[in-house]
This record gives structure tokens, sequence and C-alpha cells, in this order.
């Protein structure tokens, strides 16, 4: 949002107010209309052997000065059970406006949950660790963003529904991992569902690089695709320069159309740390297809006060 936010922390106690504006929902600008102000108060106790988080939010979200949407936010994560960590949050919404017969809206006050997740992870060694997570959040749509197509479709059906997941490390240097999802939806035809797997190799002995191979495959009412692909990551000059090349090939079909796309896409990188608190960092990524081409550049710098 556009605007302030002042917290106030006693021990292990903090509370904070906010203010300000929206952006516009159609050109992402400032929008003095859409006014929005809230309360927040958290609990945090973080030890070496405790950890525990928890965080209750208050929002009123304004449109011309009338109510829009009114919600409470609650959070709550930690390790208490030895090995074994949780997250939970939930969004409730306060407020609704509902059409009686004559076509008329009146305001209800009302109590309708709508975003849960829910995440576990249990260690069983210092090299095996299994996880499992079930999430009815909403979408983030993104106005603008660096992400391509497939990656944007992925990681709205990738991300809602139950998953599962497994991550065991071979050895100091190489780790494999494997992830599952499922989701059925009243809004979806058929289930989703997912899986998805990664090797890699780090800080290999003599060039000191690490390599990751990928693979997915995603099955929706809407949408089949199988993606593999393989990237190498590098650090010089003790980090201060990072740079990584990567490949994917992509081939997914539209289940309606029965249309096909392949895809192959290349993409790299390149970060440099040239002063203390100056950094300046390159990404590109190119798709190739059939018969177009489409190149991204992402170019940034960053200066920490």
């Amino acid at each position: 949002m556009d605007g302030l936010q002042v917290e106030k922390s006693f021990n292990k106690v903090s509370m904070g107010i906010l203010a300000g504006t929206r952006p516009d929902f159609l050109n992402y600008g400032f929008n003095s209309k859409l006014f929005q102000y809230g309360a927040y108060l958290a609990y945090s106790n973080i030890t070496p052997s405790v950890y525990n988080e928890t965080s209750l939010a208050f929002m009123q979200q304004t449109n011309s000065g009338k109510t829009d949407r009114r919600f409470v936010y609650f959070q709550h994560s930690n390790s208490l059970i030895k090995n074994i960590y949780f997250l939970g949050t939930f969004e409730l919404d306060l407020y609704q406006l509902k059409t009686d017969s004559l076509l008329k809206d009146h305001p209800v006050n009302t109590f309708n949950p709508t975003g849960l997740y829910l995440y576990l992870r249990y260690r069983i060694s210092d090299k095996f660790t299994i996880s499992g997570s079930y999430d009815a959040r909403k979408n983030v749509i993104y106005y603008e963003t660096y992400k391509s197509f497939i990656d944007r479709i992925l990681e709205t059906e990738l991300r809602q529904g139950f998953s599962l997941q497994a991550n065991y490390r071979i050895t100091n240097n190489l780790a494999l991992g494997v992830q599952s999802g499922y989701r059925y939806t009243k809004s979806d035809a058929h289930p989703s569902r997912n899986v998805y797997g990664y090797l890699t190799y780090s800080q290999i002995p003599g060039v000191n690089m690490s390599v990751t191979i990928t693979g997915t495959y995603l099955e929706s009412s809407y949408l089949n695709s199988k993606i593999v692909g393989g990237s190498i990551s590098k650090d010089l000059f003790k980090g201060k320069i990072q740079t990584s090349i990567g490949y994917r090939f992509v081939d997914y079909r539209y289940q309606e159309s029965l249309l096909n796309v392949v895809q192959n896409i290349g993409e790299a990188s390149i970060f440099f740390q040239f002063a203390k608190k100056m950094s300046f960092s390159v990404n590109y990524e190119g798709t190739f297809d059939k018969k177009d081409i489409y190149n991204m550049l992402f170019l940034q710098i960053r200066r920490r006060f």
C-alpha cells in the first residue's frame, strides 16, 4: 500500500497501526479513493530451543468512502514438538453485501472464511525430511511481473490444494527432492494433479559449481504439461559475483482446443556486489517455439541504507 505504518514492541509483544491507499485496479497507480486502515497484535518467542510466533490483524478497506472489505487475518507458527514445525494462517471476512427480493444491496456482518493455509514439516533425521500442506488461499494476480507465461500457469496450478514433499540429502553436496500435489474444487471440471522432482549437486569439486536437474508433470482440467530442465550456478570472488545459466524444455497441451505448444527456454543471470551497500543484477530469459521468439530482460540496481 501507499501509506504509513507505526509499530511499538514490548518485550515479546508488538502492536501496530497502519493507514493508506491500495493501488488502482486498472493501472496499479495511486488512487486516493481506495483508502484502508488497520491494526495488528503479535507475539514472538524465539530461543535456541523454542520457536513460537502468533499474530492477529484487522483491516478495513474502502472504495470512495464506502466499505469494500472488512476482514481479520491470523497466523501462527511453532516448533514446540521436537523436529516438527507447524505453520497455519487463515482469513475471515466480516462484511458482506446481500441482495434482497427487491434487488437492493444491504450491508450485513458476516463470519466467512476466505483463506486457509496449513503446513507441517517433520525432520526424521539430519538428512531426511517430509512435509505436507493444504492451501485454500486465493491466488495473487499481478498487474506487472517478470515471470513467463508458463511460470505463471505453474505457480497458479501447483500452489493450491493438498501437497506432499520429501527431501533427502544423500551426501553433504548431493540432495534429492520429490513433491506431489492434488486439487479438486467446484470450479474444476477434473481434478488437478502434479509431480515435481529435483536433484542438486552443490559445490562440485575442482570447479566449485552447483548443478540442478528438475522435472515437472502437470495435469489439470484445461492444461497438460511436461517440463524438464537444468541449471548451473557459480560464485566468483568470494560471492561478490554470482552467475547462473539454465535451460528448460516445455511441452504443454490445452485440453479443449487440443493445441500443442513446444518451447525451449534459456535463462541466464549475473549478480554483482560492487560496493558494500550497492549491487547490480541482470536476468535474461529467451523463449523459442516454432513460430516466435520472446526475449525478456530484467535489470536491477539496489542501494541499501
